[in-house]
């Protein structure tokens, strides 16, 4: 047997199944394996391939290899005595410069000791002259401070001088300002009052002027009036004897429009006490046909 025991019973169901054709689940399975097969025959000839090809690329590695190695051992060799000659002169700069600078040194100390001295006085010159040129300069700028000073203080002293003179005069013009401010009023005041003395006086005569034009008025409106009263007693005796007249004949149409009414309320109520006593008769009639049929 050729399949695995799991896949027995797969091989029984189609042993059992033969001259019946195939169901398409066992169709499938089958291709599927069919499928699987052909698969790993491929990835094996793949494999095989692959490992003959990585055997045949080192035989011919091997092969350059010997032919490239030798070069190379004697390029490598060629390259290790350039690269010593290389450090050897290296070093060699580097210990001319080390001496170099060694040398700078000492001659740098040399000169330092030989002149340390020297500087040491040209620094002592050199500080007393800034110490003279500082003093010189020091008492220039007190002279010029205490000059500015002093320009400074007179000047203040004429600008205050100024001021208090300009105090004064503006004190004097405001004095006199004020002294002309209530000449002036006064004299307003004094016109204020003759004006007022004579519009009272203007008034007093205008009142009399009124109060006369008023006695004249009151006396013409009390003629008026007086007329007025006569002619409206006369028209009053007209009116009334015209509104007698008219009160009567209105009494009268009054009278005979009450008697009409009254005449058509009693109608009205006779025709609705008929009405009533109809609907009544016709109650008592319905009522006695409805409960008393046989009568």
């Amino acid at each position: 047997i050729f399949f695995k025991p799991a896949k027995a019973a797969v091989l029984e169901t189609i042993m059992a199944q033969a001259g019946r054709p195939l169901s398409p689940e066992q169709n499938v399975k089958i291709t599927k394996w069919v499928v699987q097969k052909r698969i790993k025959q491929l990835v094996g000839t793949c494999k095989a391939f692959l490992e003959l090809r990585h055997r045949v690329r080192l035989a011919r590695a091997a092969k350059r290899w010997e032919h490239v190695g030798r070069i190379s051992s004697l390029l490598a060799f060629s390259l290790c005595r350039h690269l010593r000659m290389a450090r050897e002169q290296i070093l060699e700069r580097k210990r001319n410069q080390s001496a170099l600078v060694v040398q700078s040194f000492f001659r740098g100390t040399y000169e330092c000791s030989r002149y340390r001295k020297h500087i040491v006085k040209v620094k002592k010159a050199t500080k007393m002259i800034w110490i003279s040129l500082l003093k010189s300069w020091l008492e220039q700028k007190v002279i010029e401070t205490r000059k500015r000073k002093e320009e400074e203080r007179i000047r203040m002293e004429e600008a205050r001088k100024k001021e208090l003179a300009e105090n004064a005069r503006r004190a004097e013009e405001e004095r006199l300002r004020e002294q002309a401010r209530k000449e002036a009023e006064d004299r307003m005041e004094k016109e204020r009052q003759r004006i007022q003395a004579e519009e009272r006086a203007r008034e007093e005569a205008r009142k009399l002027e009124e109060q006369k034009r008023a006695e004249e008025e009151e006396r013409k409106r009390k003629e008026l009036e007086q007329e007025k009263e006569l002619a409206r007693q006369r028209i009053d005796r007209a009116s009334t004897n015209v509104s007698k007249q008219k009160e009567e004949g209105e009494r009268q149409k009054a009278a005979e429009a009450r008697a009409e009414r009254e005449s058509s309320i009693k109608i009205k109520k006779k025709n609705i006490q008929k009405e009533e006593r109809k609907r009544k008769q016709k109650r008592e009639d319905d009522f006695i046909r409805k409960n008393y049929p046989e009568m």
